[in-house]
């Protein structure tokens, strides 16, 4: 889906993430936004958000099988606003 409107928002589905929640949430502010596997989506958006789950390096590969990557870049580039979500682990203290 080709998103033509305008304050757009692109929710990058790379078969990773709580993309259906973040949909919800947006949903329910009354924000419009479309979940998406097609580059041009971001490309086409204002504002964008990369849910996260997992290990970065396996985000990383699924971005990169789905030809995201460079199309982040040129958003990063160009200043759009972008979110990006991370999952929440607790964290162990090693230090002694």
């Amino acid at each position: 889906m080709i998103l033509n409107f305008n304050m757009s928002i692109c929710i990058v589905d790379y078969h990773m993430g709580n993309l259906r929640s973040v949909k919800k949430a947006l949903d329910r502010m009354g924000e419009e936004s479309v979940i998406s596997t097609d580059p041009r989506d971001i490309q086409g958006c204002d504002r964008i958000i990369l849910p996260g789950v997992g290990h970065f390096a396996k985000r990383m590969d699924h971005l990169k099988s789905l030809g995201m990557v460079s199309a982040l870049q040129e958003a990063l580039w160009i200043k759009k606003n972008i979110l990006g979500i991370l999952p929440i682990n607790p964290v162990v203290n090693t230090f002694k």
